[in-house]
């Protein structure tokens, strides 16, 4: 029987590497770290306007055609000025969607979700998809979600992928996030369980 030559086995070897690397590159392409930072004009309930400082870092990949864009918070911070500035930083690998004061408990409250199902099973699957932070006792708690939460419209902004502001005003929000095909999820917080996420639940939500 003849023998292959090692130099030719590891030139299959070689080949056969490139072939499982092309796969993958034309499975996944366009994978990149992007970094943002601005101020953020936020409106809450009682109609005053405070301003925050936000940083976002998140991996982002672009599939070929047919595919579907993924965007993945691996950090996101809001800090706080003027009357709010010893108000410690919020953060969280998440995409920060609602601030408000709970009228109730008086404690100020962030809203989060993510579009990555990814981190959506990784952080316990809930639905809805949103997770909850209520700032008690000197610390930012992570909570179920409250009534208080469901049914508000998102006063962050959340489509800061391609922001190029180094300020974001109310107006800048409404035009950035005017997109009709923004789902339902993000614009407002959703309160449905039975909303469709990552495969799961009401293909009709």
């Amino acid at each position: 029987m003849t023998q292959i030559p090692f130099s030719c086995g590891r030139r299959l070897h070689f080949l056969c590497s490139f072939i499982v690397l092309a796969a993958i590159s034309i499975v996944a392409i366009g994978c990149s770290t992007k970094h943002r930072e601005w101020t953020e004009d936020v409106l809450l309930d009682n109609g005053t306007t405070i301003v925050v400082k936000r940083s976002v870092t998140f991996n982002e990949t672009t599939p070929v055609s047919g595919g579907t864009y993924v965007a993945e918070e691996t950090e996101a911070v809001i800090e706080f000025t003027g009357a709010l500035e010893k108000l410690p930083p919020w953060s969280q690998p998440l995409m920060a969607l609602a601030m408000y004061q709970d009228n109730s408990t008086n404690e100020w409250v962030i809203v989060g979700s993510t579009t990555s199902c990814d981190v959506w099973r990784r952080r316990g699957k809930p639905k809805p998809s949103y997770w909850e932070f209520r700032f008690r006792n000197g610390v930012w708690r992570e909570e179920h979600l409250s009534t208080a939460s469901i049914g508000r419209k998102s006063n962050l902004l959340f489509e800061n992928r391609h922001l190029e502001l180094r300020h974001v005003t109310t107006d800048d929000k409404k035009r950035l996030q005017s997109d009709p095909q923004i789902g339902r999820k993000y614009r407002e917080i959703w309160g449905d369980p039975e909303m469709y996420t990552c495969g799961d639940g009401d293909t009709n939500k």
